[in-house]
């Protein structure tokens, strides 16, 4: 038992350990520091084998049948430590963790999903070759690997890579072992002046200087005339010294050079480098989607606040403008404890291609062809350009809200910072300037009030989490508070309204809900929260709780809110609904009221259902007759089944029309994040809905989300609707739907002794008799 050991944890047995990991029943916190989780990219040269193993079976998976696994297993990334246990703990057990998170099956060998390496030796590489594969370097203690040969006696070129068709005599591939050469970790830590050698692959090129990378680091090399090309797997020797305060290898002679595999950059975002520019030190490194900035002649690459130096970069400022966004490939530098980027001035720095288009050809609905989809342009996955438009850190942008044509994605940070980043619905340009929230303690509470250790800490879970909009264009973020059954003072409901032109945020809810009595043995997780009304005059406000079948309602009158109040929901299981004889609405629950009275919850275990302030039951998708409700088609063929996982809609009307539109599928549905379009009846049912179309039709990804709200925003004028979408790592994106053109029909049920006038509030029509407002449909809006 020896993983452990010579991973730097004592004290551990590996297969207790990790099996407790495996277990679904089992607790995944039984290590709860880094230093001795063994986390992955933490792994000696020893079992990196085993790394790279777990990730590909794990990945082979994910791509065949997505698992609900945390996150990605990119290794370069703390966040992950989780990720690594469950997936090795899988490993260790031969087995499959089936709770959530669910991990790749380890108990498969010799298939194309899986394969299991020969206990006892580090050989990783497929006993069945289905695809082209590229091989894996076996660990042999005090020797270094040096290349797979088809021959006995080494002659010939090194075999890199293996497929159905490549010709192996006697199907046997021989290793190649030399004298053992340090690791460039390893040589980094050597003394100055220290003759050594190191073997890696080529990254980049750079005049006189070059850098080599392996699986434990980088490292500078400054050598005239060396003739070497980046992606070629080289060994070499010379003098490890330090210069300008990074290792440096010079005195350089070149043993060997040979074709090899161009190594794999980090993706990365700025903010990682400048915190743990250490940890990336002489290594290539490739940032997606960040902004280009000069100052004078000088080259930096930006997110936000954050900006690194490229050394010596000299670009064509007509070519590629201030403010353009690029893709940037380079290799962290510093010079005397100054952080910069070294590249190339042409082809290291590339602009982000523009918005794309979804190439589907969506056909008109009606007896006429009076309904059509197209869209407008679309930033996904699936077009493979959401990496470099991404609106934010993968699990720290969760929600968006349109307005006005912008839309606004809510970012936080673990610092409890919080901003909007800015696109534009004409074109899906993303501004370069984001719009920082600003206000005094936002999301915190002062403990010790007036005495001397008096200071201000987090009220609440990750502020920052969520934005919606009310009728009269006031936006408001919120956080996910979780409050523990008969918690004294657990995470308290925080809502602000913010000023997009500012960024200045004004407090409107403030509120420990188990300050009253009847609330304390509630326990509660608000994931999102949904507003009607005007929050300056007259409006409802309410939070889905995602732990228990009920919600919180807050009325608010003249910017002032009331104490929460809570709404109770009981389905019987005899009721024809999904909701029928559940604990909970599922994760992430949505909620927006329409009115004082009514209100939609969509949750995890759910699709959109309609109650009333009583709790009770007022509509549900399961009361459509047919059924029919839960499949929508595009074109022939093109079918799409709903899942109740994604959360979110938006009801909106065009014309005489009212419409639904739905988060359709999740990551695991076909296609990956999708939404559907619905027409209702002049019932204004779920029984009469009319579907119309899914879109994207290829989905946005398969990437699992940050959370399962899917809320879209839907902009209304006249007889065409914008309809905003935005699932978190996987796209966003606007399609314009145009509908019949309004009549003045509906009015025929007013009374005619009453005069009646048409008016149109934010894009909406609304039919005005004796000061009170209806829906064309003659439903009374409060």
């Amino acid at each position: 038992d020896t993983f452990m050991a010579d991973n730097g944890a004592t004290g551990y047995n590996t297969l207790t350990y990790y099996k407790a990991q495996a277990d679904p029943l089992g607790s995944p916190n039984i290590c709860t520091y880094l230093t001795t989780c063994v986390p992955a990219f933490n792994m000696t040269e020893k079992w990196l084998w085993l790394r790279q193993y777990i990730v590909d079976v794990t990945t082979a998976q994910i791509a065949l049948e997505p698992i609900l696994m945390p996150t990605a297993l990119d290794m370069t990334s703390e966040a992950n430590s989780a990720a690594w246990r469950y997936a090795a703990g899988a490993f260790f057990a031969e087995t499959q963790r089936t709770g959530w998170p669910v991990s790749a099956n380890f108990e498969i060998a010799g298939t194309t999903e899986a394969f299991k390496p020969v206990w006892k030796h580090a050989f990783a590489n497929p006993t069945e070759i289905v695809t082209e594969v590229a091989l894996n370097d076996p660990y042999k203690e005090g020797f270094t690997f040096d290349g797979w040969y088809a021959t006995a006696d080494f002659s010939g070129e090194r075999v890199l890579t293996v497929g159905p068709e490549t010709v192996i005599p006697g199907n046997t591939l021989y290793a190649k072992w030399i004298e053992y050469i340090p690791t460039i970790a390893e040589v980094t830590e050597l003394a100055d002046s220290t003759t050594t050698k190191i073997r890696g692959t080529v990254t980049k090129v750079i005049g006189t200087n070059f850098w080599v990378q392996d699986a434990t680091g980088g490292i500078l090399c400054y050598q005239k005339n060396h003739g070497l090309a980046a992606g070629e797997s080289v060994t070499l020797s010379g003098k490890k010294v330090m210069y300008g305060g990074i290792p440096e290898l010079m005195n350089i002679t070149v043993e060997s050079h040979v074709a090899g595999q161009a190594a794999t950059p980090l993706s990365l975002q700025i903010a990682d480098v400048i915190a743990n520019y250490d940890k990336y030190m002489s290594q290539l490194v490739i940032f997606k989607g960040v902004i280009l900035h000069y100052e004078g002649d000088s080259v930096f690459l930006k997110n936000g606040s954050d900006a690194i130096y490229c050394y010596k970069v000299s670009l064509d400022k007509t070519a590629i403008p201030e403010n353009t966004k690029v893709n940037a490939l380079v290799i962290v530098s510093a010079y005397n404890g100054k952080l910069q980027l070294r590249a190339n001035n042409t082809g290291d720095i590339t602009e982000v291609d523009a918005a794309g288009k979804d190439p589907y050809n969506y056909p008109a609905r009606g007896a006429e062809g009076e309904y059509t989809l197209t869209n407008d342009w679309l930033i996904s996955l699936k077009l493979d350009s959401y990496a470099e438009n991404a609106p934010g850190v993968a699990g720290f942008v969760r929600s968006m809200v349109e307005k006005d044509g912008k839309m606004y994605f809510l970012n936080r940070d673990a610092d409890g910072n919080g901003w909007f980043t800015v696109v534009d619905g004409a074109t899906g340009k993303m501004s370069p300037e984001r719009i920082n929230i600003t206000g005094e303690h936002l999301f915190k509470k002062e403990i010790n009030a007036g005495t001397d250790s008096a200071n201000w800490v987090i009220a609440t879970t990750n502020p920052f989490n969520h934005v919606t909009m009310d009728n009269a264009g006031n936006v408001l973020v919120g956080a996910c508070p979780i409050g523990a059954a008969d918690a004294e003072e657990p995470n308290r409901v925080m809502i602000y309204v913010v000023d997009l032109t500012t960024g200045a945020a004004t407090e409107l809810i403030n509120e420990n809900i188990h300050a009253q009595a009847d609330y304390l043995s509630v326990p509660f997780r608000f994931d999102a929260f949904g507003v009607w009304g005007d929050v300056n005059s007259h409006a409802v406000l309410m939070a889905a709780n995602a732990n228990y079948m009920d919600a919180f309602r807050w009325e608010i009158n003249d910017g002032v809110a009331d104490v929460a109040e809570e709404v109770e929901i009981s389905v019987p299981e005899d009721e024809k609904s999904y909701l029928a004889g559940k604990t909970s609405f599922g994760i992430s629950p949505v909620i927006q009221p329409v009115d004082d009275e009514y209100f939609y919850i969509d949750g995890q275990a759910c699709y959109p259902t309609m109650f009333n302030t009583d709790g009770d039951l007022i509509d549900d998708f399961m009361m459509n007759e047919s059924g029919s409700i839960l499949k929508v088609g595009n074109n022939s063929g093109d079918t799409c089944t709903l899942q109740v996982n994604n959360n979110g809609y938006a009801e909106f009307q065009l014309g005489d029309e009212h419409f639904l539109l739905i988060a359709a599928t999740c990551y695991t549905g076909t296609p990956g994040n999708a939404y559907a379009l619905y027409k209702f009846g002049p019932d204004m049912s779920f029984a009469d809905m009319e579907p119309l179309w899914f879109f994207p039709n290829a989905g946005l990804g398969e990437v699992a989300g940050s959370s399962y709200q899917a809320t879209p925003s839907v902009e209304v004028s006249g007889n065409v609707a914008k309809i905003y979408i935005f699932q978190p790592n996987d796209g966003y994106g606007v399609y314009t739907f145009t509908g019949k053109v309004g009549s003045d029909d509906a009015v025929d049920n007013i009374e005619a002794d009453v005069k009646t006038q048409k008016i149109v509030e934010n894009g909406q029509v609304y039919i005005l008799r004796g000061g009170v407002r209806y829906t064309v449909t003659g439903v009374q809006v409060k």
